[in-house]
């Protein structure tokens, strides 16, 4: 997610004041991937089959567990896309007003120069 967020930063316009990516930092952090896996691992794994994988796959849960883990991971990072993607909103709408305002600014140390006809 860290690498993300600066992906984000750097295409992301100058006006972005650093606090923005500070909270946007500290709330993809802050999302929970144990609480987001467990509904997964429920849906496609009962206890018995955990048990039995963690005898070393050696048993036909073993394997199956093997089999679907592709499918699962699939899931999961559209899970943590989505998960990212409201928090990105989140974020976006605490800042949406300071943002507006200084989209409007020439950056900081830069003269404006009005000039007349």
């Amino acid at each position: 997610m860290a690498a993300s967020i600066k992906q984000m930063r750097a295409s992301s316009p100058d006006y972005f004041p650093a606090s923005f990516w500070i909270d946007m930092q500290r709330a993809m952090m802050s999302i929970n991937i144990v609480d987001l896996s467990i509904p997964l691992y429920q849906k496609y794994y009962s206890q018995e089959d955990m048990n039995v994988a963690l005898a070393f796959f050696r048993t036909p849960a073993g394997r199956r567990m093997v089999s679907v883990q592709p499918f699962i991971n699939s899931i999961y990072i559209k899970t943590l896309a989505q998960a990212g993607a409201q928090v990105g909103e989140k974020i976006g709408i605490k800042y949406k007003e300071q943002l507006e305002k200084l989209k409007n600014q020439p950056p900081s140390g830069m003269d404006v120069v009005v000039t007349t006809n």
